[in-house]
């Protein structure tokens, strides 16, 4: 319906923030659109300025909820912009199969918090799934860590699994992990899909845990 027109859908949810966003482009400045989730209206009456408009929902404590249609935004499947006449001008779809998204990205981070064994030491870790131009979809699972001992070996723990090791240089480790090896180190097959992901760990050389945190199972 609306010619050139594109967009993009998104979620994110970092610890108990989530967010849900759609940005939209090349649309008529002469007419007012709704913004429709899972057959739900979240929004009406909106205008393009210069052709474009956008919409941001977060959800985390002390602000207002996130609508009852999505809260989670991890159970979002349809999306819907329409315009004035109550027709479809964009539409894109999550799919059901863990949050992976199609047209969009799914985020979650968590925070590293030191044992006590190195106290000084502090990361964080983030799993991505990212829909690719070609139909496909890229997961990613991705840590840093600092207050390391340098020259020191640490070895990543992913739900148990034992991901590798490395030798940390200055104190400081990164580590990225793609279902495509875009990143130069691949993503084992028993991780995905990666929004399944609830606990990491970096251990040292003698299997002591120096940092480990969750993600949040509820969203």
């Amino acid at each position: 319906m609306a010619g050139v027109a594109f967009g993009k859908a998104s979620i994110s949810v970092t610890g108990t923030r989530q967010v849900f966003t759609l940005e939209a482009h090349m649309l008529s400045v002469r007419t007012t659109y709704k913004l429709v989730v899972d057959g739900n209206a979240l929004a009406s009456n909106a205008s393009a300025s210069l052709g474009s408009l956008s919409f941001a929902f977060v959800g985390e404590p002390g602000r207002a909820p996130l609508p009852g249609p999505i809260d989670p935004v991890t159970k979002i499947r349809h999306v819907e912009l329409r315009d004035s006449l109550d027709r479809v001008v964009l539409q894109g779809n999550f799919t059901a199969d863990n949050g992976s998204p199609v047209g969009g990205f799914l985020e979650r981070e968590a925070r590293l918090v030191a044992t006590g064994v190195l106290p000084q030491a502090a990361g964080s870790a983030s799993v991505r799934i990212e829909a690719l131009p070609d139909g496909t979809r890229r997961e990613q699972l991705s840590m840093a860590a600092e207050g390391l001992i340098s020259g020191a070996s640490y070895r990543l723990i992913v739900d148990g699994t034992n991901v590798g090791s490395t030798i940390v240089r200055s104190g400081f480790l990164r580590v990225t992990l793609t279902s495509d090896g875009s990143s130069g180190q691949l993503l084992p097959p028993s991780l995905r899909a990666v929004s399944n992901i609830r606990h990491i760990e970096l251990q040292d050389a003698a299997g002591h845990v120096v940092l480990q945190g969750n993600f949040n199972a509820s969203q």
